[in-house]
């Protein structure tokens, strides 16, 4: 299939022939749709979802055989990490186009206009079939050129929606399918040939066989419904032997990530769904997947899901797991199970205990887990000792635990064990109860009311998985119990409230990966964390009574925990600084309930998003994240009461050397290389009258265009291009960068794609600054013009396709009316300052205009224009520039306070403007400009002025040449003129 893209639930073993027969009714009938020139958008559904990706395999690879389309296209839209702007250059690379997206890791979130356009082009001149896959809400139909879908397809082209369950009814018009693909029920044949697709995926890497997907899918329908943690979920696929890994210290990480990859599959298909670290089958194929594994005619092995035990009318020779709810009577097995290997039995809530079949045992000796949950009433039946097998033992709500621990001593194979007791007895443990349990990987015990724990813990040489949670009475833990786990992975202490110190020992668990901590109410001291560095998750919350928090709380904890992921301190009210600088693994922190919280720093960590809890720190005023360029999302209404803010997505950008306001910190300085993050902060308008944005400096910029070494200064700096030479020669005033002058700025660097996520920002800027940017054409590409009403300067230098500064379409709209200076430097396709229409009031304060390398730009202003306020006007190296003013100013009074003028290598330079004298017009310099004949004077106005002394004269510089060419209406105006020709030893011919 051409396009797979990597695709993986696409990926298929065989011919046609080993699709299942619903599978190729349902997919014979999406070819016909291809074919029929009727249909355009097509949606593929499945059975809720499950074989949804099969259905589309069969019909494009039998599609192929009769060469429908030209192109095929496959991109799926679901997962963590979808993005638009990853979508769309996957699309790009299907096409086989070379996009200025490659290699570039530039904002990868929105959408490119310019590819989006290459795109729309490739495919409007095609046939092509773009398959769009797991379709979760609208998505923007830019990023391949035109919002409106319909219109590109053209040539009998169509679009196939690969939807799970909930994708239809979030769908647009526009996406409204012309025909719905649908499978009535859940087969047999249909599993078997997803589970063949999932163990023939490249992510899966051939560690499940067809059969242990089945397996591990089927075992889930055990917990009935219910969201099971992932962890746990793996530990029962691991006694059931579904998941085998090598010996060795990283064992148990492998089996998770085996995990993880497994339920992925799973997911993208529809059988399983998942929340945060729980997953489950989704109820709406929950029953029609156990009624293929309970029936009697079952191929893959009996399920037994009814409310009791089997009983003397059943089969139970063929049943191979078992789970029993809400139990209310025990009868006894009535045969031997041979194939019986999890047996899940939970008593009904408020009932009682009931007492297990002395016999029940001898009947399951095959068994491999074990979990019995409010069943017991005092020990294990003696026919416990039958099960030589078992690897999962979990015994939960017991009122006498101490009556169960000697019978433990037998289950030598245990792997994973769990006791829970909820109960307020003081039982004691044997200190013998683990001797034998040397393949014990996984330890639980909680809610136990003991007041030590047994030294043979520390035995358990092989265990990767620790959890002493909520015992009640545990004041301390012997130092001796940690001194031997050295492959502990993980350890939990949590809800130890008497618990006052940790043992020395804790500090020698050298691959500890994650360590919790939490309420933990009367914990004093923290170990030496120094030798922790495999450390990746701590977790300290409502930890209150730590005397000593620096070693969380200071900038060296990157250096002490590099591997740190996850911090968890929330509830720790006696923090008021905060320093996670240079923990450069850090992902996710909570901060709930720091409320004096006053000084944080994040900077250089991993974090997506903004701290949880962050809301609470009510004190919060200095945060600094710079170098964060993982951030995908920022409440900024969360930091509304910030006096100081840093925040950038590069790790060049030094924000104290970059303010220049007489050493001022407060405010906010924002740097991003992708815009859209600005939207989340945009949606609260409260936020632009909070303290910290009452003076902000927002920077948007790629971080690569630092690496390329452009954008490192803003000062707009002169590009040489055909006047190298000629301005090599005259010394220009260097103009200080305007950015110390104003409160509120905007500095866009660099950059191929409209920063859409930043509309709203220039309403409240006062200084706007474009540099070395490829998608500006015109001011209101950033945003309304008529709403930039504090707009007072604008400096735009090196954007390649800026065509016109300001573009009028109202006459009686006044824009800019604030606006003060403008400048404009090396723009290639500069037309036009200004063009169109607008009202008397727009520029009213325009003071100063600079234009500087604008090659092919004709008029400055293309229509009349009313400027009373400019002062200054300079213009350099504008080669084609023919009049300043394409018509008649707009009055009388329009360049009144206009007092220095400098017009440079301006070769077709004809007139000033027309219509107007330059009344207050004190200083003019001119070079270049061979074809300026007349200047703007009149001899009336100034000679009541003019002395003998040369006061009120008007100075102009230039060279003699010119001078002597130029057209005089009235003779006076040279007396009213003090000429020079600055280049030296230059003399008059």
């Amino acid at each position: 299939m051409a396009g797979r893209g990597g695709n993986e639930a696409v990926a298929s073993e065989g011919g046609l022939e080993n699709f299942p027969a619903d599978i190729k009714r349902a997919g014979e009938e999406l070819l016909h749709c291809l074919t029929n020139p009727m249909m355009a958008v097509i949606t593929v559904r499945g059975f809720n979802g499950v074989g949804r990706w099969s259905i589309v395999e069969y019909a494009i690879r039998k599609s192929n055989d009769s060469l429908l389309f030209n192109v095929q296209i496959l991109v799926e839209l679901l997962g963590e990490n979808f993005s638009l702007g990853k979508a769309q250059k996957e699309i790009a690379r299907q096409l086989r186009m070379t996009t200025s997206m490659d290699g570039d890791g530039d904002n990868e979130e929105s959408i490119d206009t310019q590819v989006a356009a290459e795109i729309y082009k490739s495919l409007i001149r095609q046939k092509f079939l773009l398959v769009l896959g797991d379709v979760l809400t609208d998505i923007n139909f830019e990023l391949i050129g035109d919002p409106r879908l319909r219109k590109i397809l053209q040539n009998d082209s169509k679009i196939v929606i690969v939807a799970n369950v909930r994708s239809e009814d979030l769908l647009s018009m526009d996406l409204q399918s012309d025909m719905a693909i649908r499978l009535q029920s859940l087969s047999m044949d249909m599993l078997r040939k997803e589970a063949a697709n999932i163990a023939h995926s490249p992510s899966i890497g051939g560690h499940f066989t067809p059969n242990v997907v089945l397996d591990c899918f089927f075992y889930m329908l055990l917990f009935q419904g219910s969201w099971v943690k992932v962890e746990r979920l793996a530990w029962y696929w691991r006694a059931e032997g579904f998941i085998i890994t090598e010996e060795g210290e990283e064992e148990d990480l492998m089996m998770f990530k085996k995990v993880e990859a497994l339920l992925t599959q799973l997911r993208v298909r529809s059988l399983v769904e998942r929340k945060d670290d729980c997953v489950r089958v989704p109820k709406s194929i929950n029953w029609n997947a156990r009624d293929l594994i309970t029936s009697r005619a079952s191929t893959h092995g009996r399920f037994w899901f009814e409310d009791s035990l089997p009983s003397e009318d059943d089969m139970v020779e063929d049943i191979r797991r078992m789970a029993v709810e809400d139990i209310t009577e025990l009868s006894p097995l009535p045969r031997e199970c041979p194939k019986l290997s999890t047996l899940i039995l939970v008593g009904e809530r408020d009932i009682g205990f009931r007492i297990l079949d002395t016999f029940l045992f001898e009947k399951i000796q095959g068994l491999r887990v074990l979990d019995l949950r409010r069943l017991l009433n005092e020990s294990l039946p003696k026919s416990a000792s039958c099960l030589h097998n078992l690897r999962f033992l979990k015994l939960t709500s017991y009122p006498h635990l101490e009556t169960l621990l000697p019978s433990f001593q037998i289950f030598d194979k245990l792997e994973f064990l769990k006791l829970s007791s909820e109960f307020d007895f003081s039982p004691s443990i044997p200190d013998d109860l683990f001797k034998h349990m040397n393949n014990l990987r996984c330890l639980h015990l909680t809610k136990m009311q003991i007041t030590s724990l047994p030294s043979s813990i520390s035995r358990l040489r092989n265990l990767r998985q620790l959890s002493l949670s909520k015992f009640k009475y545990l004041i301390r833990i012997p130092d001796e119990i940690f001194g031997h786990l050295r492959q502990l992975h993980f350890l939990n202490l949590q809800g130890n409230d008497k618990l006052e110190s940790l043992p020395s020992s804790l500090s020698e668990l050298v691959n500890l990966k994650k360590l919790i901590l939490g309420d933990c109410l009367s914990l004093k001291k923290l170990p030496h964390l120094q030798k922790l560095s495999a450390l990746e998750e701590l977790d300290l919350r409502r930890c209150s009574s730590l005397e000593d928090l620096r070693v969380v709380t200071s900038s060296s904890l990157g250096d002490v925990l590099p591997n740190l992921r996850k911090l968890d301190i929330s509830k720790i009210e006696a923090i008021q600084r905060l320093s996670f600088k240079g923990c450069q693994s850090l992902e996710l922190v909570s901060l709930y309930g720091l409320t004096n919280l006053q000084v944080l720093d994040l900077s250089g960590t991993k974090l997506k998003t903004l701290p949880q809890g962050i809301s609470d720190a009510h004190l919060l005023r200095h945060l600094n994240m710079l170098d964060m360029n993982q951030i995908l999302k920022i409440n900024f209404e969360a930091l509304s009461k910030l006096e100081e803010l840093n925040f950038s997505q590069c790790s060049t950008w030094n924000s104290s050397s970059d303010d220049e306001r007489s050493g001022e910190k407060e405010g906010a300085r924002i740097r991003v290389s992708n815009p859209e993050l600005l939207q989340y902060f945009w949606l609260a308008s409260e936020v632009w009258v909070s303290k910290i944005f009452s003076r902000f400096h927002i920077c948007i910029s790629p971080c690569q265009e630092d690496k390329r070494g452009k954008g490192k200064s803003i000062h707009l700096q002169r590009r040489q291009f055909v006047y190298e030479d000629i301005g090599s020669m005259i010394q220009t005033r260097n103009l200080p960068h305007p950015r110390s002058r104003f409160d509120r700025c905007l500095e866009i660097r660099g950059g191929h794609r409209s920063p859409k996520g930043m509309h709203a920002i220039p309403t409240h800027v006062e200084l706007i600054t474009v540099c070395d940017n490829a998608f500006v054409q015109r001011l209101s590409d950033l945003g309304r013009i008529d709403k930039m009403v504090e707009l007072k300067e604008c400096w735009v230098e090196r954007c390649e396709w800026m065509e016109i500064f300001f573009e009028g379409e109202n006459e009686s709209s006044n824009c800019l009316s604030c606006l003060e200076k403008i400048w404009l430097s090396n723009l290639a396709r500069l037309r036009s300052v200004c063009e169109g229409t607008y009202g008397s009031r727009s520029f009213a304060l325009l003071k100063h205009i600079h234009l500087d390398y604008c090659l092919k730009i004709v008029t400055m202003f293309s229509s009349s224009v009313f400027l009373q306020s400019l002062e200054t006007l300079e213009i350099k190296y504008c080669s084609k520039l023919e009049a300043l003013f394409g018509g008649d100013t707009a009055a009388e009074s329009s360049l009144q306070r206009l007092h220095t003028v400098c017009l440079w290598e301006l070769p077709r330079l004809e007139s000033i403007c027309h219509g107007t004298y330059l009344s207050a017009l004190k200083k003019l310099k001119v070079r270049g400009c061979g074809m300026l004949k007349k200047l703007p004077l009149r001899a009336s106005n100034k000679a009541a002025a003019s002395t003998s002394t040369g006061g009120g004269r008007v100075e102009v510089e230039g060279e003699w040449e010119w001078w002597d060419h130029l057209k005089w209406e009235d003779e006076r105006i040279q007396h009213l003129i003090n000429f020079k020709d600055p280049r030296p030893f230059t003399q008059r011919r």
